[in-house]
């Protein structure tokens, strides 16, 4: 299984849109919640220069007009990622520079998965 495809499967049990990278909507075509995430990863190299694992380093964001709104889906979608292996390394809440009226929460998490 892939890294998307276990982000997949964890973001699509909310009933709220999700995208893998910052969206662009047409003016006036904004979802009022959703979710962004992004990937990165770093090999874990062994002695004889093979990858053995990958461990993956997410960012999760959660964007929405009420803050209530983005806090309790923060709150699941964290809960929902640990509970699947995750682990949470900090997050971030603020307004958005890319969507102005939005409010945003951000969480970094990282995953290991082995080969």
């Amino acid at each position: 299984m892939t890294i998307s495809e276990i982000l997949d499967g964890i973001l699509s049990t909310f009933d709220v849109p999700y995208y893998d990278h910052m969206p662009e909507f047409a003016e006036g075509e904004e979802d009022r919640l959703f979710i962004s995430y992004n990937v990165y990863d770093v090999p874990a190299l062994f002695g004889d220069g093979a990858e053995d694992m990958t461990e993956y380093h997410v960012t999760v964001s959660i964007f929405g007009y009420i803050a209530q709104d983005v806090n309790s889906l923060y709150d699941r979608v964290i809960s929902a990622l640990t509970n699947e292996g995750f682990c949470r390394q900090g997050g971030v809440y603020s307004k958005s520079n890319e969507f102005p009226a939005y409010y945003r929460k951000s969480g970094e998490l990282s995953f290991d998965l082995s080969f």
